[in-house]
């Protein structure tokens, strides 16, 4: 039921997280289970699974201002046929959501966030390796010192629990590729990488 105490536990490699309320308006109630993060910086995970009946639940990861309920925030999670950023702006702002198509059964699926400065970029995946990126990169100011982690909320009045694996919590301005274009070309090829966090460098990447 909405307002049910939520719960985390770690065990193999899987975070079970159980959480219950809603991630949305001016105020959220959900469970998160996080890490604090200091600048730049991104979290990774594989949603497995989820069960509670929630008909929206909201699982995905997030990276939080402070853990009061109407902090800003960033977060990427799935709904049947779509990906979302859903984010807050601005302490006890109402809340903005971005969708972007993707036809993957519910589970399992790759969410990332990434801070850079005040920039926030989500991305979903369905096997880890090809990303797409979930609406576009936003500027939300945001302290220095700042929670990521894992969120659930069974958006309503369910309990949701969800397991995640290869959860991967990294810190600075990591390089990360979300896509190359053409995967396939021939000597002199022009290819476009697209992502984030590049070196500011001159340079042409050709094919062999």
């Amino acid at each position: 039921m909405q307002g049910s105490t939520g719960s985390a536990t770690y065990s193999g490699g899987i975070f079970t997280v159980t959480g219950a309320g809603n991630i949305s308006g001016t105020a959220d109630a959900f469970h998160l289970a996080y890490l604090p993060l200091n600048g730049d910086g991104s979290i990774t995970a594989r949603v497995a699974s989820f069960s509670g009946g929630a008909p929206y639940p909201e699982v995905g990861v997030m990276i939080r201002e402070t853990l009061t309920a109407s902090s800003t925030y960033a977060m990427v999670y799935f709904n049947p046929n779509q990906a979302y950023l859903r984010y807050r702006p601005t302490t006890g702002a109402s809340d903005t959501a971005q969708a972007t198509g993707f036809g993957n059964p519910a589970t399992p699926y790759w969410v990332r966030l990434i801070r850079n400065g005040n920039s926030f970029s989500g991305c979903i995946s369905p096997d880890g390796t090809n990303w797409t990126q979930v609406g576009t990169t936003q500027t939300i100011t945001m302290a220095t010192n700042v929670y990521k982690g894992l969120a659930v909320s069974g958006n309503g009045g369910y309990l949701e629990t969800a397991t995640f694996d290869n959860v991967l919590a990294t810190i600075g301005s990591t390089p990360f590729i979300s896509g190359i274009e053409p995967l396939i070309g021939g000597v002199g090829t022009q290819v476009t990488i697209a992502g984030s966090n590049f070196a500011a460098r001159r340079g042409a990447v050709r094919s062999h």
